[in-house]
């Protein structure tokens, strides 16, 4: 588990992941700034690696994903009242940052099979 990263299928429905990621989060948030500066310095080098062909590992691949998790928010509701008068703008805002994060997800975690059936309702047998 690479930085965090909850692996498999995420479900924001599930009481256990949620709690993984608002513990990691809260870890995140109680860090020191030398701890805070080792952490983003890893996470640069990972999307480094990640976007330059024949240099990543699943690591980096990993704490890429994870980075994106808590960036686009998937394991809260887009939607939130209280943010007032911009709170529709804003939801639709970060109902595409997850539809981003998800897809990314399912491109480097699901086999072909999984992605034809999720994407063409077609499969390869």
């Amino acid at each position: 588990m690479a930085d965090g990263f909850i692996e498999g299928e995420y479900d924001p429905y599930d009481p256990a992941q949620l709690e993984e990621a608002e513990k990691k989060l809260k870890s995140d948030v109680a860090m020191t700034s030398g701890d805070a500066q080792a952490l983003i310095e890893r996470r640069r080098l990972a999307y480094s690696r990640v976007f330059t062909p024949g240099t990543r590992d699943q690591e980096d691949v990993d704490i890429v994903l994870n980075d994106l998790m808590y960036f686009c928010k998937v394991w809260v509701s887009p939607y939130n009242p209280a943010e007032g008068q911009h709170a529709d703008a804003l939801s639709k805002i970060k109902i595409g940052r997850r539809e981003v994060f998800l897809r990314i997800k399912d491109f480097t975690r699901l086999g072909l099979d999984a992605l034809l059936l999720k994407y063409t309702d077609a499969s390869t047998k």
